[in-house]
């Protein structure tokens, strides 16, 4: 709104574009919230009024990507509710009167009237819809009572998904394989994943169906093994309409044969010209892995839950809701490239915001699609999967051995000849030549044994038996589901049914737009989520056809925690069918699942640290950015796109408060290798430093929380998070000024050893504690500071493997040899603090995603860092 050419007032709201919601006052009006322009808008506005010839003058302004547009001049406009602006434009119209009929007046009386303070005014209360978390205070550390929230960063795993699947098959078929004609390239393989695309894939495979049903020979083996897989196939195209990308095929030729060229020259001298065409063809399907309907109401509890914890403010979710809608609140949500995360995503942001609405326009406008942050949270190198492989080739090891009992671990281990699969591959050796630093894979797997924490441990310890009999029993028991679900499928048709109907991807559980208590329940004998009894009854039957094999007599420890994934997914959504081998087999798989999961990164701590490392450092050099980025007063400023207006009468009180937020979502193994770098990284570096030599880099994390860590079973939506805080009247420059909280939650409980019968469809899911996302605790020390954290991440960071993307410098001159391949001879490399500052500055430019400013890493020494 501007008065003349040398004054303006602008004013800024949330577009109901984004939820629909438009907020007003008392009196009805619309709420907005006066800014700062800045240089340039101040000459826009100046040249709006000497184009239009126009004293008083309204126009809208639109900010995007750094600048600012004007989209609409609406003439003569007038601020409805502002005193500030009823001042201030009073008394530049008496200037301007009196300029023109009495100069020498305004020369006599330059001032006009005083202000009048506006009466007090309040924002209209957040309705919550629904199911609300209780509102919760966090204590606030010691020596930080009266402190300010300066940042909050969160990285949360993704929710509740279906279960991820892949079919493989050869064909020789040549309707499947003249799609391969589409590629010019005959030896290129084919992805299959537009809609058109698909649906001709589905049409094809159902000529196929029909045709084999009407075959000579319905008994044969390899009749009904064809059959079982094109069903599948057909099945699962037809369980949904395509959206997304949530099906995909490939077809990868394996078989060519030359043939000749249609209208090439017979009888000639020359041989006719022919082409290269694809004769077998290997068929991949993959599907599943999407969220859930209840995965989504999930992740919007949680980002209630955020909102009502996380911040300061008196009322419920009126703190953060209050200071985004003032422009006080620097967010940004970044996501990794799965679907099922970015959906995550969106819902978390739903109900962390208060939104309403459908997903996809949250996700379209809210979820950040940086490259480089998408890249940080979903790639995982090539030197961190080679240390998981070590890992799980050392689990399968001591499970797969007969006579091994917990307490003989040791014995069996140090008499066995290594593995062929435990040898270091030619990768890993080149690796060692440029000093990158890998998992060294244990000497014996009783160093690492059997985890105290895990319920494995305990199991075999009260039933005195091998980890090899809880194989077996597993697998029994797998068996007996298979068996049970055959049945059922057979009594139902379903193994021969042609033409499945359509039926709902997932159920819906946000029909209004609203936070909802209940889940739409699938019909009474029906798998949830459009889940037909043979696709059900292919799944289990693949998982038993994979955890054993007969021939070697060796079982694959690597399908325990697809098992145990599955085994949760229908205890959670198919517990209305009955299946009585179900209950059993979750509790068997479960007790082998809380031992192999966690120790698949890493057995030994050290091993942990290292793979955690190699996983997270991205991850883990952008957490130390953000919870830097505070202290730089200019670069906190440049970030800030809107800026309120503290001179403005309004009911705000801290005016200068700006909370920087940050949230990262992924998947489990970026969060637990990150948990791994902080659970175990000051025990790793006093156990091959020393504790004299580690006294600078002390453990973030307090005694009590890390006795709560033996048991912490992590799971979907677990999270962690780090609160900034600064101490009122201490020095902004020096990082012991800063507190800092770091907050755990194991995420969604998984306990279901005594569900409610009937399941989420029966039961409202949010009154189920073990659908739930657990509560933070506060596992941080009470006297953490800045410096501390500082300290810890960049001793870590400077002794991770930079040079393995190509955005990160490479390796200086200094750095360990191949010789020095652990962890421990890594951090021994260099001790000076200035030099852990410098790396990590250097490191930092790349990992910032576009549009974030980068901050400076404070150089200083911790004590004791020169030891």
């Amino acid at each position: 709104y501007a008065v003349g050419p040398e004054y303006a007032h602008a004013e800024a709201r949330k577009s109901p574009v984004v939820d629909g919601k438009v907020i007003r006052n008392a009196r009805g009006k619309e709420l907005r919230y006066p800014l700062i322009l800045n240089n340039d808008e101040k000459e826009i506005a100046r040249k709006v009024v000497l184009a239009f010839g126009q004293t008083l003058c309204g126009f809208d302004l639109l900010r995007s990507e750094g600048r600012s547009y004007v989209c609409d001049v609406n003439g003569w406009s007038f601020v409805k509710d502002s005193h500030k602006f009823w001042a201030d434009s009073a008394n530049l119209l008496r200037q301007y009167c009196l300029h023109a009929i009495c100069p020498h007046h305004v020369e006599r009386h330059p001032q006009g009237a005083p202000q009048v303070p506006p009466p007090n005014r309040t924002i209209r209360d957040s309705v919550l819809q629904d199911v609300v978390p209780p509102r919760a205070s966090l204590q606030a550390p010691t020596g930080a009572e009266e402190s300010e929230l300066l940042c909050v960063i969160g990285l949360t795993r993704h929710g509740d998904r279906t279960p991820k699947q892949k079919l493989k098959m050869k064909t020789t078929e040549p309707r499947l394989l003249a799609l391969l004609g589409k590629n010019k390239d005959a030896r290129a393989e084919l992805k299959i994943k537009k809609i058109r695309a698909m649906e001709e894939l589905t049409q094809i495979v159902s000529r196929l169906v029909e045709e084999k049903l009407r075959a000579a020979d319905p008994y044969s083996d390899r009749y009904e093994e064809d059959l079982d897989k094109l069903l599948t196939v057909q099945q699962v195209l037809q369980s949904h309409p395509f959206s997304g990308i949530n099906r995909k095929v490939q077809i990868k030729p394996s078989k060519w044969a030359a043939v000749p060229e249609a209208g090439s020259a017979d009888g000639g001298a020359a041989p006719p010209a022919s082409r290269e065409v694809a004769v077998e063809a290997l068929f991949i399907l993959k599907w599943g892995g999407e969220l859930t309907a209840l995965g989504e109401a999930q992740a919007e509890y949680l980002g209630a839950k955020f909102r009502n914890s996380l911040y300061p403010g008196d009322e419920v979710g009126g703190g953060v809701l209050r200071l985004h809608s003032t422009y006080r609140h620097d967010l940004k949500i970044y996501s990794s490239d799965e679907g099922r995360v970015q959906t995550t995503a969106a819902a978390f942001t739903k109900g962390f915001l208060d939104l309403e609405g459908a997903l996809p326009p949250i996700l379209a406008s809210l979820v950040s699609k940086d490259k480089s942050a998408t890249a940080m949270l979903d790639d995982t190198n090539e030197q961190g999967r080679l240390g998981m492989d070590r890992s799980k080739a050392v689990i399968s090891q001591l499970l797969n051995c007969p006579q091994t009992t917990a307490g003989a671990i040791a014995a069996q281990e140090s008499s066995r000849p290594p593995s062929p699969s435990s040898k270091q591959p030619r990768g890993l050796e080149r690796g060692l030549e440029h000093g990158q630093i890998v998992a060294q894979a244990p000497s014996t797997a009783a160093e690492g044994g059997l985890a105290s924490d895990s319920l494995l441990s305990a199991w075999l310890s009260e039933n005195a038996k091998a980890p090899r009999q809880a194989l077996e029993r597993l697998h029994q028991l797998v068996e007996e589901l298979v068996r049970e679900l055959r049945a059922r499928s057979s009594a139902g048709g379903g193994a021969s049914s042609i033409g499945i109907p359509r039926v709902p991807s997932r159920d819906v559980a946000v029909s209004s737009g609203k936070l909802s208590s209940k889940v739409a329940a699938p019909a009474r004998h029906s798998a949830a989520n459009g889940e037909t009894p043979h696709l059900q009854l292919g799944r289990w039957a693949q998982l038993h056809k994979d955890l054993y094999s007969s021939r070697k007599d060796v079982f694959d420890t690597s399908k325990v925690p697809d098992i145990y994934d599955n085994a949760l997914y229908d205890m959670v959504h198919n517990e209305h069918l009955g299946l009585q081998a179900l209950p059993r087999l979750f509790r068997a798989s479960r007790t082998l699942a809380s031992y192999v999961v966690p120790q698949e990164y890493g057995i030994e701590p050290e091993d942990k640290v290292t793979v955690g490392l190699q996983i997270a450092w991205q991850m883990l050099a952008k957490l130390l950015q953000d919870m830097l980025a505070g202290m730089d007063a200019e670069r906190h400023m440049e970030e800030r796109v809107h800026e309120l207006d503290p001179s403005a009468f309004t009911d705000v009180k801290s005016s200068s408060r700006h909370v920087r937020t940050r949230l990262y979502f992924t998947s489990e193994s970026h969060i637990l290798s990150l948990f791994n770098v902080l659970r175990y990284g000051h025990e790793v570096l006093a156990a091959t430093q020393g504790e004299r030599a580690s006294r600078g880099v002390q453990c973030i994390f307090s005694d009590e929380a890390r006795v709560k860590f033996e048991k912490l079973d992590v799971g979907y939506l677990s999270h962690i998070v780090f609160r900034v805080l600064h101490k009122k009247n201490a020095d902004p420059q020096v990082p012991s000024s800063y507190a800092v909280q770091v907050l755990v939650s194991q995420g969604v409980n998984q306990n279901m050893s005594a569900p409610s019968r009937g399941g989420p469809c029966q039961a409202e899911w949010h009154e189920r504690p073990e659908l739930l996302p657990s509560d933070m605790f506060i596992s941080s020390r009470d006297d953490l500071t800045l410096e501390d954290v500082d300290c810890f991440f960049s001793y870590f960071l400077r002794s991770t493997p930079l040079g393995q993307t190509k955005a990160a410098p490479q390796r200086q001159s200094s750095t360990p040899s191949a010789s020095s391949t652990t962890l421990s001879s890594a951090l021994a490399s260099e001790s000076s603090m200035q030099a852990r500052a410098s790396r990590a500055r250097r490191a930092s430019g790349p990992l910032v995603p576009e549009g974030e400013a980068t901050p400076c890493v404070v150089s200083r020494r911790c004590a004791g860092s020169e030891s």
